[in-house]
């Protein structure tokens, strides 16, 4: 598979005659990805456009991760660190703390009617007390077909050195079918369940070994093939693990490998 589209087909609806015009974000740029990405040819534009609105749009836009993108200072498309909301103590006024265009970071108001107000309580106590809720993780249907979509577009990226190993491999590959409609259609089955776990801190500073600098891996993965010939796909994002069965709604066998290899994570076999 190259950059070209001709000939095209979506490894989503198996469809040729749509659009091919969009690359494909792996994972989804508001979680930090600007590295793996499918070349044209791979996601067909209504399959990409779909994805983007009614899938990672809600995903990535909800309250569980919009705090997340927040503590770890992860922009949108638009480069826009998402607002944090919190409450003031003891009036309940409503707050937004965000980072400016300039990068300064800033806290006042929702309600800029209440500008003044705010500002005459800072003139007149030396504390500012807020507090910020917490919120629930997304539905978990719709997070399952979200992992399912990364996953099969991972695999397929895996395939795109291997001439026509997309068309052999993974579109006609039929044990794949379940997995790219529940995905794509969220048709076929009421629950896919999947495997979550924190492995590491979220911020955790991870040390490059080839100069001696730190960073922050707000997401990374892999793809795990079992001896039970089972491929699960593999995500740690702001350091808990999620892992998902491609090949069907079961997750024992993720299970039978923890327990087989000491419960250490796919992404560090010896330990993060």
């Amino acid at each position: 598979m190259t950059n070209s589209t001709e000939n095209a087909q979506c490894i989503f609806c198996k469809t040729t005659s749509a659009p091919f015009t969009s690359i494909e974000h792996i994972v989804p740029e508001s979680l930090g990805n600007t590295d793996y990405i499918l070349p044209r040819g791979v996601v067909c534009d209504p399959c990409n456009n779909y994805f983007a609105s009614k899938v990672e749009g809600r995903i990535l836009g909800s309250d569980y991760f919009r705090q997340a993108r927040h503590r770890n200072g992860i922009p949108s498309k638009r480069n826009r660190i998402p607002i944090q909301e919190a409450l003031s103590f003891p009036d309940a006024m409503r707050l937004e703390m965000g980072i400016a265009r300039d990068g300064s970071p800033y806290i006042g108001p929702a309600d800029e009617s209440q500008n003044d107000n705010f500002a005459s309580r800072l003139l007149n106590s030396n504390r500012l007390t807020a507090i910020f809720p917490v919120a629930d993780p997304p539905d978990q249907r719709l997070f399952a077909r979200f992992l399912l979509a990364m996953g099969l577009e991972a695999l397929a990226d895996r395939m795109l050195p291997v001439p026509r190993g997309i068309e052999v491999d993974h579109i006609n590959n039929q044990h794949l079918d379940e997995a790219r409609t529940f995905a794509r259609y969220g048709s076929g089955r009421d629950v896919w369940p999947f495997h979550e776990a924190r492995i590491y801190p979220e911020g955790r500073h991870f040390h490059d070994l080839a100069d001696g600098t730190s960073c922050d891996i707000p997401h990374e993965y892999t793809l795990l093939f079992t001896d039970n010939n089972e491929l699960y796909f593999v995500i740690a994002i702001f350091g808990i693990q999620y892992s998902i069965n491609l090949g069907g709604p079961e997750i024992e066998g993720f299970h039978q490998w923890l327990a087989a290899n000491n419960d250490q994570s796919p992404l560090y076999p010896q330990g993060p």
